[in-house]
């Protein structure tokens, strides 16, 4: 059985290289692959270099990180590669609050903390989860697109357009029917607008539950 490797703590820092995920949550940060991410780990802060287009540095101290989350990346397990994500929470103000590196060797990046003498959990603490509360505006934006793909919807099922007039149209290079094409697109505008109206009362529902459990916690 072989040993587990180790690495020296007097060779830090160390370097890591992988990709990262910054901004304020998931859905909004800013995806930069590998190669052009570096984590640069050493006893006292956590260094995340991003380099490219729109390079940045962040540096994290010791006492500014609040919690590590260290998470294996399941897909990339059932190929054989032990790859991880780290998400640094942290208290600086001027930092973006979702920070993820990525790494293509988790094993040299959960040895390499360990090194430095920073812990890591591989759940995130409820005080520092990003909860998601739809707002009146996203309701009203989700309505609004619906609205808009359902009257293109019309326009183009009953050739009001001017370039629908004709016979004949150029769709991808090639001439088609124009009957035939404005069918086609009516029926992908109304599926957009089904999906813009459902989510937009999902995101309603969820509003009023947020609303009402916020009410009766305050009564309490």
């Amino acid at each position: 059985m072989n040993s587990p490797r180790t690495i020296n703590p007097g060779i830090l820092p160390i370097a890591v290289r992988g990709g990262s995920y910054v901004g304020d949550s998931f859905l909004s940060s800013s995806a930069t692959t590998w190669p052009f991410s570096v984590l640069e780990i050493s006893s006292n802060s956590l260094v995340v270099t991003i380099s490219g287009l729109f390079s940045s540095r962040y540096e994290f101290p010791r006492e500014a990180i609040r919690q590590l989350v260290l998470r294996s990346t399941r897909i990339f397990a059932l190929v054989g590669l032990d790859t991880a994500n780290l998400q640094i929470i942290h208290g600086l103000p001027n930092v973006p609050r979702y920070i993820v590196f990525a790494a293509l060797h988790g094993e040299k990046l959960r040895i390499a903390l360990q090194a430095a003498g920073f812990k890591y959990s591989s759940n995130l603490g409820k005080e520092f989860q990003i909860k998601f509360r739809p707002t009146a505006k996203l309701i009203v934006s989700a309505v609004g697109g619906g609205t808009a793909a359902a009257i293109l919807g019309l326009l183009f099922r009953f050739r009001l357009l001017p370039f629908l007039k004709s016979e004949l149209i150029v769709s991808g290079g090639k001439q088609v029917r124009t009957t035939d094409f404005a069918m086609s697109a009516s029926t992908i505008l109304f599926c957009g607008a089904t999906i813009c109206f459902l989510s937009a009362l999902a995101l309603l529902l969820m509003h009023i539950r947020e609303r009402r459990r916020t009410s009766g916690a305050v009564g309490k």
